[in-house]
């Protein structure tokens, strides 16, 4: 049960995140953060409570997500990010909660904690990009808001907006430019980690390295090394 929604980054056909004007941007995610709010605050949705997991009582699950690229789902020509309510939690963000209920801390706050400051690409001041440790394919990157009794983007306040903005905008002008220089059809996800008492972070999730039988048994046999993957994002930050 549930609702799908598209949202376009832009009226122009040619524009989206990675080449619009960054205040463009920080409406795009000003908007999203808007209808992120009207849903989960939604009482007479038939969602279920949240109560059980946060003070704050939200209702059913708001997933946002941008597919880039036809070879990860990317079906609309037009830029673009896709929104869902629905009554079901998903698999990663219950990961994401059960990390919280067993070592009483977000997972985005353990990854700030303990993350390689030398795999940190930009330290943006509400929020930091870096190359995760565990690194499941080249190129994969992490949005972390340092703040993180935040679970939600409609709980990020103005200066945050504009610094993830600013760190998505970078970061999503990058990936397809690295993907054409190591022979690779620019294609990516970004997934926004929200949900209750998970800590607020972004997945930027590149297509870089074919799916296996291993990584179907949750084992992600990964190509590259994070130093190597730093070493290729540092002339863009």
């Amino acid at each position: 049960m549930g609702m799908h929604f598209v949202q376009w980054s832009s009226n122009y056909h040619d524009k989206d995140i990675h080449n619009m004007p960054l205040k463009d941007v920080e409406t795009v995610l000003h908007r999203l953060a808007i209808l992120e709010e009207k849903m989960l605050h939604s009482k007479d949705s038939f969602m279920p409570s949240t109560k059980d997991y946060e003070s704050e009582e939200h209702f059913g699950y708001g997933g946002i997500i941008k597919n880039y690229g036809r070879l990860v789902g990317g079906s609309l020509f037009h830029g673009h990010q896709q929104i869902i309510h629905t009554n079901i939690m998903p698999g990663k963000i219950k990961e994401d909660l059960k990390f919280r209920e067993k070592y009483g801390r977000t997972f985005s706050a353990f990854i700030l904690e303990k993350n390689p400051e030398h795999l940190t690409l930009k330290d943006m001041g509400t929020v930091k990009i870096l190359v995760p440790y565990f690194m499941k394919r080249p190129l994969d990157t992490m949005i972390i808001l340092k703040n993180s009794s935040k679970n939600y983007l409609h709980h990020l306040n103005n200066q945050e907006i504009s610094d993830l903005a600013l760190a998505l905008q970078i970061n999503l002008k990058s990936v397809p430019e690295l993907m054409i220089k190591i022979g690779r059809e620019p294609a990516y996800n970004v997934i926004f980690h929200t949900g209750p008492s998970v800590g607020f972070y972004i997945e930027v999730l590149p297509y870089t390295q074919e799916t296996g039988g291993y990584e179907h048994i949750g084992i992600y046999i990964c190509q590259s090394s994070p130093e190597l993957t730093v070493e290729l994002y540092k002339p863009y930050y």
